[in-house]
Protein backbone atom coordinates (compact mmCIF):
# COMPACT_ATOMS: atom_id res chain seq x y z
CA UNK A 1 0.00 0.00 0.00
CA UNK A 2 1.86 2.78 -1.18
CA UNK A 3 0.88 5.84 0.58
CA UNK A 4 0.39 3.81 3.67
CA UNK A 5 4.06 1.90 3.84
CA UNK A 6 6.06 4.85 3.38
CA UNK A 7 5.26 5.98 6.69
CA UNK A 8 8.64 7.22 7.22
CA UNK A 9 7.85 10.20 5.09
CA UNK A 10 5.19 11.05 7.54
CA UNK A 11 8.31 11.49 10.16
CA UNK A 12 8.36 15.05 11.48
CA UNK A 13 11.62 16.08 10.34
CA UNK A 14 11.59 18.41 13.67
CA UNK A 15 11.65 15.19 15.48
CA UNK A 16 14.99 14.32 13.48
CA UNK A 17 16.38 17.67 13.91
CA UNK A 18 16.09 17.62 17.88
CA UNK A 19 19.41 15.57 17.78
CA UNK A 20 22.06 17.19 18.94
CA UNK A 21 25.29 16.36 19.39
CA UNK A 22 28.32 17.61 21.36
CA UNK A 23 31.31 17.83 18.71
CA UNK A 24 33.92 19.33 17.32
CA UNK A 25 33.46 20.50 13.99
CA UNK A 26 35.99 20.76 11.31
CA UNK A 27 34.47 23.46 9.66
CA UNK A 28 36.32 22.89 6.14
CA UNK A 29 33.30 19.66 5.60
CA UNK A 30 31.04 22.04 7.28
CA UNK A 31 29.61 23.32 3.90
CA UNK A 32 28.65 19.85 2.58
CA UNK A 33 27.08 19.08 5.43
CA UNK A 34 24.94 22.02 5.75
CA UNK A 35 24.39 21.71 1.93
CA UNK A 36 23.03 18.26 2.72
CA UNK A 37 20.58 19.87 4.98
CA UNK A 38 19.41 22.25 2.45
CA UNK A 39 18.79 19.40 0.34
CA UNK A 40 16.99 17.01 2.90
CA UNK A 41 14.20 19.58 3.78
CA UNK A 42 13.80 20.73 0.42
CA UNK A 43 13.00 16.79 -0.84
CA UNK A 44 16.20 16.23 -2.67
CA UNK A 45 17.25 13.03 -1.35
CA UNK A 46 19.74 12.40 -4.19
CA UNK A 47 21.83 15.66 -3.62
CA UNK A 48 21.17 15.28 -0.15
CA UNK A 49 22.25 11.85 0.28
CA UNK A 50 25.72 13.38 -1.90
CA UNK A 51 26.73 15.94 0.11
CA UNK A 52 26.66 14.04 3.29
CA UNK A 53 28.77 11.15 1.50
CA UNK A 54 31.35 13.74 1.13
CA UNK A 55 31.01 15.47 4.66
CA UNK A 56 32.01 11.82 5.57
CA UNK A 57 34.49 11.05 3.18
CA UNK A 58 36.38 14.38 4.18
CA UNK A 59 36.42 13.56 7.88
CA UNK A 60 33.45 14.89 9.48
CA UNK A 61 33.04 14.18 12.99
CA UNK A 62 29.41 15.32 13.12
CA UNK A 63 27.09 11.90 14.04
CA UNK A 64 24.19 13.37 12.46
CA UNK A 65 25.71 13.26 8.72
CA UNK A 66 25.19 9.60 9.11
CA UNK A 67 21.91 9.74 10.66
CA UNK A 68 20.60 12.06 7.46
CA UNK A 69 22.72 10.11 5.26
CA UNK A 70 20.56 6.95 6.72
CA UNK A 71 17.64 8.57 6.18
CA UNK A 72 18.40 10.20 2.89
CA UNK A 73 19.43 6.71 1.74
CA UNK A 74 15.47 5.32 3.10
CA UNK A 75 13.89 8.16 1.63
CA UNK A 76 14.97 6.76 -2.46
CA UNK A 77 13.87 3.41 -0.99
CA UNK A 78 17.13 1.95 -0.38
CA UNK A 79 17.46 -0.28 2.29
CA UNK A 80 20.45 -2.49 1.99
CA UNK A 81 23.42 -2.86 4.57
CA UNK A 82 24.89 0.61 3.57
CA UNK A 83 21.42 2.73 5.20
CA UNK A 84 22.10 -0.40 8.04
CA UNK A 85 25.42 0.87 8.85
CA UNK A 86 24.62 4.33 8.95
CA UNK A 87 22.48 3.27 12.44
CA UNK A 88 24.52 0.67 13.88
CA UNK A 89 27.26 3.41 13.74
CA UNK A 90 25.18 6.08 15.53
CA UNK A 91 23.77 2.57 17.93
CA UNK A 92 27.53 1.54 18.61
CA UNK A 93 28.55 5.67 19.64
CA UNK A 94 25.79 5.19 22.12
CA UNK A 95 23.30 7.70 20.26
CA UNK A 96 20.11 6.07 21.71
CA UNK A 97 17.65 8.59 20.16
CA UNK A 98 14.09 7.56 18.06
CA UNK A 99 14.98 8.57 14.79
CA UNK A 100 17.85 6.16 14.95
CA UNK A 101 15.92 3.21 16.14
CA UNK A 102 13.60 3.82 13.70
CA UNK A 103 15.65 4.24 10.80
CA UNK A 104 17.53 0.62 11.56
CA UNK A 105 13.52 -0.77 12.54
CA UNK A 106 12.29 0.40 9.11
CA UNK A 107 14.92 -1.13 7.60
CA UNK A 108 14.66 -4.59 9.11
CA UNK A 109 10.80 -4.19 8.19
CA UNK A 110 11.26 -3.83 4.75
CA UNK A 111 14.04 -6.48 4.34
CA UNK A 112 10.71 -8.66 6.36
CA UNK A 113 13.23 -9.16 9.64
CA UNK A 114 9.91 -8.59 11.79
CA UNK A 115 10.71 -10.14 15.02
CA UNK A 116 14.68 -8.03 15.08
CA UNK A 117 12.32 -4.65 13.76
CA UNK A 118 10.22 -5.37 16.85
CA UNK A 119 12.69 -4.80 18.92
CA UNK A 120 13.61 -1.00 17.73
CA UNK A 121 10.70 -0.15 17.69
CA UNK A 122 9.79 -1.46 21.50
CA UNK A 123 12.67 0.80 22.22
CA UNK A 124 11.37 4.04 21.05
CA UNK A 125 7.80 3.83 22.95
CA UNK A 126 9.78 3.04 25.87
CA UNK A 127 11.74 6.74 25.37
CA UNK A 128 8.69 8.02 23.85
CA UNK A 129 5.01 6.13 24.13
CA UNK A 130 3.47 9.17 22.68
CA UNK A 131 5.33 8.64 19.82
CA UNK A 132 2.44 7.01 17.37
CA UNK A 133 4.58 6.20 14.43
CA UNK A 134 6.41 3.52 16.49
CA UNK A 135 2.65 1.75 16.80
CA UNK A 136 2.07 2.18 13.03
CA UNK A 137 5.34 0.40 12.40
CA UNK A 138 5.03 -2.52 15.15
CA UNK A 139 2.01 -2.96 13.58
CA UNK A 140 3.07 -4.11 10.46
CA UNK A 141 5.67 -6.04 11.40
CA UNK A 142 2.86 -8.14 13.63
CA UNK A 143 0.63 -8.30 10.97
CA UNK A 144 3.07 -10.12 8.62
CA UNK A 145 4.66 -12.40 11.25
CA UNK A 146 0.41 -13.42 11.59
CA UNK A 147 0.09 -12.09 14.87
CA UNK A 148 -3.17 -10.80 14.59
CA UNK A 149 -4.21 -10.16 18.43
CA UNK A 150 -1.12 -8.69 19.25
CA UNK A 151 -1.43 -6.40 16.24
CA UNK A 152 -4.92 -5.36 16.84
CA UNK A 153 -3.94 -4.45 20.59
CA UNK A 154 -1.07 -2.47 19.41
CA UNK A 155 -3.14 -0.46 16.95
CA UNK A 156 -5.50 -0.02 19.76
CA UNK A 157 -2.83 1.96 21.47
CA UNK A 158 -1.85 3.66 18.61
CA UNK A 159 -5.60 4.97 17.55
CA UNK A 160 -6.05 6.10 20.95
CA UNK A 161 -3.35 8.79 20.48
CA UNK A 162 -5.05 9.86 17.17
CA UNK A 163 -7.86 7.56 16.17
CA UNK A 164 -8.37 9.35 12.86
CA UNK A 165 -5.03 7.57 11.92
CA UNK A 166 -4.58 5.78 8.26
CA UNK A 167 -2.40 3.19 9.04
CA UNK A 168 -3.40 2.05 12.01
CA UNK A 169 -6.83 1.46 10.86
CA UNK A 170 -5.53 -0.43 7.95
CA UNK A 171 -3.98 -2.82 9.93
CA UNK A 172 -6.57 -3.14 12.59
CA UNK A 173 -9.00 -4.00 9.15
CA UNK A 174 -6.56 -6.31 7.49
CA UNK A 175 -6.38 -8.08 11.07
CA UNK A 176 -9.73 -8.66 11.64
CA UNK A 177 -10.17 -9.99 8.37
CA UNK A 178 -7.50 -12.68 8.98
CA UNK A 179 -9.19 -13.49 12.28
CA UNK A 180 -12.22 -13.93 10.67
CA UNK A 181 -13.98 -10.82 12.18
CA UNK A 182 -15.08 -9.83 9.29
CA UNK A 183 -18.21 -7.27 10.15
CA UNK A 184 -15.47 -5.34 12.42
CA UNK A 185 -13.25 -5.58 9.20
CA UNK A 186 -15.22 -4.61 6.86
CA UNK A 187 -16.24 -0.77 9.01
CA UNK A 188 -12.11 -0.22 8.49
CA UNK A 189 -12.17 -0.60 5.02
CA UNK A 190 -15.36 1.24 4.60
CA UNK A 191 -14.41 4.11 6.56
CA UNK A 192 -10.68 3.74 4.84
CA UNK A 193 -12.41 3.41 1.04
CA UNK A 194 -14.16 6.50 1.58
CA UNK A 195 -10.82 8.61 1.78
CA UNK A 196 -8.90 6.28 -0.55
CA UNK A 197 -11.42 4.71 -3.11
CA UNK A 198 -8.68 4.09 -5.31
CA UNK A 199 -6.21 2.35 -3.16
CA UNK A 200 -5.53 -1.30 -4.22
CA UNK A 201 -5.10 -2.75 -0.74
CA UNK A 202 -8.07 -1.46 0.13
CA UNK A 203 -10.01 -2.87 -2.24
CA UNK A 204 -8.67 -6.02 -2.26
CA UNK A 205 -9.38 -6.08 1.51
CA UNK A 206 -12.88 -5.25 1.32
CA UNK A 207 -13.77 -7.40 -1.32
CA UNK A 208 -12.35 -10.31 0.81
CA UNK A 209 -14.83 -9.41 3.57
CA UNK A 210 -17.50 -9.07 1.78
CA UNK A 211 -17.23 -12.13 0.07
CA UNK A 212 -16.45 -14.10 2.97
CA UNK A 213 -20.07 -12.24 4.27
CA UNK A 214 -21.99 -13.50 1.18
CA UNK A 215 -22.34 -10.44 -0.12
CA UNK A 216 -21.09 -11.47 -3.15
CA UNK A 217 -23.18 -8.87 -5.92
CA UNK A 218 -21.47 -5.84 -3.55
CA UNK A 219 -18.48 -7.82 -3.92
CA UNK A 220 -18.30 -8.63 -7.85
CA UNK A 221 -19.26 -4.31 -7.86
CA UNK A 222 -15.66 -4.01 -5.47
CA UNK A 223 -13.49 -5.89 -7.37
CA UNK A 224 -14.49 -3.92 -10.54
CA UNK A 225 -13.87 -1.55 -9.25
CA UNK A 226 -10.44 -2.44 -8.61
CA UNK A 227 -9.69 -4.11 -12.28
CA UNK A 228 -10.64 -0.36 -13.63
CA UNK A 229 -7.59 0.76 -11.26
CA UNK A 230 -5.66 -2.58 -11.83
CA UNK A 231 -6.31 -4.54 -15.21
CA UNK A 232 -3.09 -6.88 -14.39
CA UNK A 233 -4.05 -7.92 -10.86
CA UNK A 234 -4.55 -11.23 -10.27
CA UNK A 235 -6.28 -10.68 -7.24
CA UNK A 236 -8.74 -8.86 -8.06
CA UNK A 237 -10.13 -11.59 -10.67
CA UNK A 238 -9.70 -14.36 -8.58
CA UNK A 239 -12.02 -12.52 -5.54
CA UNK A 240 -14.39 -12.01 -8.55
CA UNK A 241 -14.02 -15.44 -9.74
CA UNK A 242 -15.20 -16.72 -6.14
CA UNK A 243 -18.09 -14.03 -5.99
CA UNK A 244 -19.01 -15.72 -9.08
CA UNK A 245 -18.99 -19.33 -7.84
CA UNK A 246 -21.04 -18.69 -4.95
CA UNK A 247 -23.90 -16.42 -7.14
CA UNK A 248 -24.00 -19.88 -9.15
CA UNK A 249 -21.73 -17.97 -12.42
CA UNK A 250 -19.51 -21.09 -13.13
CA UNK A 251 -19.41 -20.59 -16.57
CA UNK A 252 -17.62 -16.85 -16.56
CA UNK A 253 -16.21 -17.83 -13.02
CA UNK A 254 -13.86 -19.93 -15.16
CA UNK A 255 -12.63 -17.18 -17.38
CA UNK A 256 -11.93 -15.42 -14.13
CA UNK A 257 -9.64 -17.69 -13.03
CA UNK A 258 -7.96 -18.00 -16.41
CA UNK A 259 -7.20 -15.10 -16.22
CA UNK A 260 -5.59 -15.26 -12.68
CA UNK A 261 -3.14 -18.12 -13.98
CA UNK A 262 -2.26 -15.83 -17.16
CA UNK A 263 -1.58 -12.75 -15.22
CA UNK A 264 0.75 -15.22 -12.15
CA UNK A 265 1.27 -18.87 -13.33
CA UNK A 266 2.14 -19.37 -9.86
CA UNK A 267 -0.67 -18.71 -8.02
CA UNK A 268 -2.34 -22.46 -6.92
CA UNK A 269 -5.47 -20.45 -6.10
CA UNK A 270 -6.12 -20.02 -9.66
CA UNK A 271 -6.17 -23.32 -10.62
CA UNK A 272 -7.74 -24.47 -7.45
CA UNK A 273 -10.44 -22.34 -7.85
CA UNK A 274 -11.00 -22.80 -11.58
CA UNK A 275 -11.23 -26.70 -10.46
CA UNK A 276 -14.16 -25.62 -8.01
CA UNK A 277 -15.92 -24.04 -10.79
CA UNK A 278 -16.08 -27.16 -12.95
CA UNK A 279 -16.78 -29.58 -10.14
CA UNK A 280 -19.77 -26.82 -10.08
CA UNK A 281 -20.25 -27.89 -13.62
CA UNK A 282 -20.18 -31.70 -13.36
CA UNK A 283 -16.72 -31.14 -15.19
CA UNK A 284 -15.10 -33.43 -13.09
CA UNK A 285 -12.13 -34.57 -15.47
CA UNK A 286 -10.93 -30.92 -16.49
CA UNK A 287 -11.52 -30.40 -12.75
CA UNK A 288 -9.18 -32.56 -11.62
CA UNK A 289 -6.69 -31.25 -14.33
CA UNK A 290 -6.76 -28.17 -12.84
CA UNK A 291 -6.09 -29.49 -9.25
CA UNK A 292 -3.03 -31.27 -10.68
CA UNK A 293 -1.77 -28.24 -12.09
CA UNK A 294 -2.45 -27.17 -8.25
CA UNK A 295 -0.69 -29.79 -6.78
CA UNK A 296 2.41 -29.29 -9.33
CA UNK A 297 2.76 -26.04 -7.58
CA UNK A 298 2.53 -27.30 -3.68
CA UNK A 299 2.78 -31.15 -3.42
CA UNK A 300 1.43 -30.67 -0.35
CA UNK A 301 -1.69 -28.35 -1.16
CA UNK A 302 -4.05 -30.22 0.96
CA UNK A 303 -7.69 -28.45 -0.74
CA UNK A 304 -6.98 -29.56 -3.72
CA UNK A 305 -5.62 -32.97 -2.89
CA UNK A 306 -9.01 -33.32 -1.10
CA UNK A 307 -10.92 -31.88 -4.11
CA UNK A 308 -9.21 -34.10 -6.76
CA UNK A 309 -10.34 -37.13 -4.34
CA UNK A 310 -14.15 -35.61 -4.12
CA UNK A 311 -13.96 -35.19 -8.13
CA UNK A 312 -12.88 -39.06 -8.55
CA UNK A 313 -15.55 -39.84 -5.83
CA UNK A 314 -17.88 -38.38 -7.92
CA UNK A 315 -17.21 -40.05 -11.23
CA UNK A 316 -17.37 -43.21 -9.57
CA UNK A 317 -13.65 -44.12 -9.18
CA UNK A 318 -13.96 -44.88 -6.04
CA UNK A 319 -10.79 -47.02 -5.28
CA UNK A 320 -8.84 -43.63 -6.75
CA UNK A 321 -10.49 -41.26 -4.98
CA UNK A 322 -9.94 -43.25 -1.61
CA UNK A 323 -6.39 -42.95 -2.61
CA UNK A 324 -6.39 -39.10 -2.55
CA UNK A 325 -8.93 -38.88 0.09
CA UNK A 326 -5.55 -41.23 2.51
CA UNK A 327 -3.19 -38.40 0.79
CA UNK A 328 -5.02 -35.55 2.05
CA UNK A 329 -5.65 -37.22 5.67
CA UNK A 330 -1.63 -37.96 6.02
CA UNK A 331 -1.49 -33.88 5.52
CA UNK A 332 -4.42 -33.28 8.07
CA UNK A 333 -7.85 -33.90 8.47
CA UNK A 334 -10.53 -31.57 9.09
CA UNK A 335 -13.86 -30.27 7.67
CA UNK A 336 -15.85 -33.27 6.35
CA UNK A 337 -13.00 -35.66 4.93
CA UNK A 338 -13.66 -38.45 7.14
CA UNK A 339 -17.58 -38.51 6.25
CA UNK A 340 -16.64 -38.39 2.57
CA UNK A 341 -14.18 -41.40 3.01
CA UNK A 342 -16.77 -42.94 4.96
CA UNK A 343 -18.94 -42.30 1.60
CA UNK A 344 -16.19 -43.82 -0.61
CA UNK A 345 -15.53 -46.74 1.97
CA UNK A 346 -19.61 -47.38 1.87
CA UNK A 347 -19.62 -47.65 -2.06
CA UNK A 348 -16.80 -50.10 -2.22
CA UNK A 349 -18.33 -52.33 0.05
CA UNK A 350 -16.16 -51.89 3.33
CA UNK A 351 -19.18 -51.32 5.53
CA UNK A 352 -17.42 -52.04 8.72
CA UNK A 353 -14.38 -49.50 7.68
CA UNK A 354 -16.97 -46.96 7.03
CA UNK A 355 -19.28 -47.30 10.10
CA UNK A 356 -16.15 -46.83 11.98
CA UNK A 357 -14.77 -43.31 10.28
CA UNK A 358 -18.90 -42.49 10.37
CA UNK A 359 -18.67 -42.81 14.05
CA UNK A 360 -15.23 -40.95 14.62
CA UNK A 361 -17.21 -38.37 12.21
CA UNK A 362 -20.02 -37.54 14.18
CA UNK A 363 -17.97 -37.14 17.36
CA UNK A 364 -17.28 -34.01 16.61
CA UNK A 365 -20.69 -33.39 14.03
CA UNK A 366 -23.45 -35.00 15.91
CA UNK A 367 -26.40 -32.72 13.83
CA UNK A 368 -24.92 -33.55 10.63
CA UNK A 369 -27.75 -35.28 9.17
CA UNK A 370 -26.33 -36.53 6.00
CA UNK A 371 -23.31 -38.56 8.05
CA UNK A 372 -26.85 -39.97 9.94
CA UNK A 373 -28.12 -40.69 6.77
CA UNK A 374 -24.95 -42.89 5.39
CA UNK A 375 -24.53 -44.37 8.84
CA UNK A 376 -27.71 -45.54 8.32
CA UNK A 377 -26.82 -47.17 5.28
CA UNK A 378 -23.76 -48.32 6.37
CA UNK A 379 -26.20 -50.57 9.42
CA UNK A 380 -28.79 -51.42 6.74
CA UNK A 381 -25.68 -52.78 4.73
CA UNK A 382 -24.32 -54.47 7.68
CA UNK A 383 -28.23 -55.96 8.18
CA UNK A 384 -28.48 -54.13 11.42
CA UNK A 385 -31.93 -53.13 10.45
CA UNK A 386 -32.79 -52.47 13.83
CA UNK A 387 -29.75 -49.33 14.33
CA UNK A 388 -30.18 -48.38 10.40
CA UNK A 389 -33.56 -47.50 11.65
CA UNK A 390 -32.57 -45.66 14.49
CA UNK A 391 -30.18 -43.64 12.63
CA UNK A 392 -32.41 -42.71 10.27
CA UNK A 393 -34.81 -41.36 13.44
CA UNK A 394 -31.67 -39.41 14.44
CA UNK A 395 -31.31 -38.17 10.53
CA UNK A 396 -35.48 -37.09 10.74
CA UNK A 397 -35.48 -36.30 13.88
CA UNK A 398 -32.58 -33.40 12.90
CA UNK A 399 -33.92 -32.25 9.09
CA UNK A 400 -37.98 -33.31 9.07
CA UNK A 401 -37.48 -32.89 5.55
CA UNK A 402 -34.66 -35.40 4.87
CA UNK A 403 -35.71 -37.77 2.01
CA UNK A 404 -32.90 -39.98 2.04
CA UNK A 405 -33.42 -40.65 5.65
CA UNK A 406 -36.50 -41.76 5.15
CA UNK A 407 -35.46 -43.60 2.25
CA UNK A 408 -33.03 -45.21 4.17
CA UNK A 409 -35.72 -46.06 6.83
CA UNK A 410 -38.07 -47.26 4.65
CA UNK A 411 -35.43 -49.88 3.02
CA UNK A 412 -34.40 -51.47 6.92
CA UNK A 413 -38.02 -51.64 7.48
CA UNK A 414 -38.44 -53.51 4.53
CA UNK A 415 -35.94 -56.19 5.19
CA UNK A 416 -37.93 -56.31 8.86
CA UNK A 417 -40.97 -57.19 7.08
CA UNK A 418 -43.05 -54.21 8.22
CA UNK A 419 -44.22 -53.25 4.69
CA UNK A 420 -47.15 -50.78 5.90
CA UNK A 421 -44.46 -48.80 7.78
CA UNK A 422 -41.55 -49.08 4.92
CA UNK A 423 -44.53 -47.79 2.71
CA UNK A 424 -45.22 -45.03 4.84
CA UNK A 425 -42.08 -44.13 4.71
CA UNK A 426 -41.95 -43.86 0.81
CA UNK A 427 -44.88 -41.76 1.22
CA UNK A 428 -43.70 -39.42 3.27
CA UNK A 429 -40.28 -39.06 1.05
CA UNK A 430 -42.05 -38.58 -2.28
CA UNK A 431 -44.38 -35.46 0.09
CA UNK A 432 -41.20 -33.78 0.59
CA UNK A 433 -39.83 -34.52 -3.36
CA UNK A 434 -42.62 -35.39 -6.01
CA UNK A 435 -39.47 -36.15 -8.25
CA UNK A 436 -37.92 -38.59 -6.26
CA UNK A 437 -37.56 -41.41 -8.68
CA UNK A 438 -36.14 -43.93 -5.85
CA UNK A 439 -39.34 -43.40 -3.95
CA UNK A 440 -41.46 -44.57 -6.44
CA UNK A 441 -39.24 -47.53 -7.13
CA UNK A 442 -39.29 -48.50 -3.98
CA UNK A 443 -43.20 -48.14 -3.28
CA UNK A 444 -43.40 -50.62 -6.56
CA UNK A 445 -41.36 -52.66 -5.02
CA UNK A 446 -42.92 -52.59 -1.37
CA UNK A 447 -46.64 -52.75 -3.41
CA UNK A 448 -46.06 -55.64 -5.27
CA UNK A 449 -44.73 -57.34 -2.23
CA UNK A 450 -47.99 -56.56 -0.58
CA UNK A 451 -49.61 -58.06 -3.93
CA UNK A 452 -51.28 -54.59 -4.32
CA UNK A 453 -50.73 -54.69 -7.84
CA UNK A 454 -52.55 -52.41 -9.08
CA UNK A 455 -51.08 -49.71 -7.39
CA UNK A 456 -47.41 -51.59 -7.90
CA UNK A 457 -48.37 -50.50 -11.47
CA UNK A 458 -49.13 -46.87 -10.52
CA UNK A 459 -45.75 -45.97 -8.93
CA UNK A 460 -43.49 -47.70 -11.66
CA UNK A 461 -45.71 -45.61 -14.21
CA UNK A 462 -44.24 -42.63 -11.79
CA UNK A 463 -40.97 -44.25 -12.44
CA UNK A 464 -41.26 -43.78 -16.18
CA UNK A 465 -42.72 -40.38 -16.07
CA UNK A 466 -39.78 -38.92 -14.49
CA UNK A 467 -37.24 -41.48 -16.46
CA UNK A 468 -38.79 -42.54 -19.75
CA UNK A 469 -35.77 -44.42 -20.51
CA UNK A 470 -35.32 -46.35 -17.30
CA UNK A 471 -35.22 -50.18 -19.69
CA UNK A 472 -35.68 -52.11 -16.02
CA UNK A 473 -38.70 -50.65 -15.27
CA UNK A 474 -40.14 -50.98 -18.15
CA UNK A 475 -39.22 -54.63 -17.94
CA UNK A 476 -40.37 -54.78 -14.61
CA UNK A 477 -43.83 -53.12 -15.69
CA UNK A 478 -44.27 -55.19 -18.37
CA UNK A 479 -44.07 -58.70 -16.38
CA UNK A 480 -46.14 -56.84 -13.67
CA UNK A 481 -48.66 -56.41 -16.58
CA UNK A 482 -48.14 -59.39 -18.16
CA UNK A 483 -48.98 -61.71 -13.99
CA UNK A 484 -52.11 -59.00 -13.64
CA UNK A 485 -53.65 -60.23 -16.92
CA UNK A 486 -52.62 -63.96 -16.66
CA UNK A 487 -53.91 -64.09 -12.80
CA UNK A 488 -56.97 -61.46 -13.10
Amino acid sequence: MNKFTKRWTLILLSVIMTLTFNSFISYAHEDYYQKGIEYYNSGEYTEALSSFNKSIEEGTIRADAYLYKGWSLLMLDNYSAEALDCFDKLISIGVNKEAVYEGKGTILLRNNKYEEAIIYFDKIIALNPQYIFSYKNKSEALYYLGKYDEAIEVCDIGLSLDAADILLSYYKGASLLELGKYDEALKYYDKLNQLYPSDIDLLEGRGRALNALSRYEEAVYNFDDLIKIDPNNPNAYLGKGIAFVELGKNEGAVLLFDKVSQLNPENRLGFYAKGLALENLGNYIDAIKEFNKAIAIDEKYYDAIYEKAFAYDCLGEDKIALLFYDKAMALKIEGSIKYNKANCLNDLGRYEESLQLIDEYLKSASNDTDALVLKANCLMNLRRYEDSVAASDEAIKLNPRDKYAYMNKSLALECLGKFNEALAMTDLAISIDLEYVYAYKQKGILLTRQKNYMEAVKAYQEVLRINPNDEAIKNVLKDLLDFILKFN
